[in-house]
């Protein structure tokens, strides 16, 4: 299975989440990479942002409970289930503003909340990316791996 495929067979199960959302985060965060890890950012001492979505392991306990060996979030399946529940969750509670669920998903803050510098960044690539992929999909995407030759990281 490749990681499209997972991500897409993962984000069935959740209707309220845009597929273009999730591949366009997706795209951001790691360039589809599932081995990507970022050990700079503010969850750096307990290791850092994985895989394929950028989870932190702060994050991923919230959801899943402690975790004994954070590498289980290198696991696209693992990583989609999440990133689709956070989305999921911010779409209800941003009245599925997408701008304020882009920003949410890198900073926790809606756009219009104070968000940190990061977020003037984030959101228009991401909202780019997320354009994109709606573009994509509803006009002549039908498999998923045809997704990667639209992609350019």
């Amino acid at each position: 299975m490749t990681i499209f495929e997972a991500i897409v067979g993962v984000s069935v199960r959740y209707a309220t989440v845009p597929l273009p959302l999730l591949l366009a985060i997706a795209e951001h965060e790691s360039c589809f990479r599932q081995d990507a890890l970022n050990d700079t950012g503010g969850d750096a001492k307990r290791g850092g942002a994985y895989g394929v979505f950028q989870i932190t392991r702060t994050t991923a306990e919230l959801y899943l409970g402690k975790l004994e060996d954070p590498n289980v979030l290198y696991d696209v399946v693992v990583g989609t289930d999440l990133a689709c529940r956070i989305i999921a969750q911010d779409m209800v509670r941003f009245d599925k503003h997408i701008d304020d669920v882009i920003c949410a998903y890198n900073s926790g803050k809606p756009k219009n909340r104070a968000p940190d510098i990061t977020v003037f960044k984030y959101l228009p690539s991401v909202k780019a990316k997320y354009l994109k992929y709606r573009r994509l999909i509803d006009g002549r995407i039908k498999e998923p791996k045809e997704l990667m030759v639209a992609t350019k990281c």
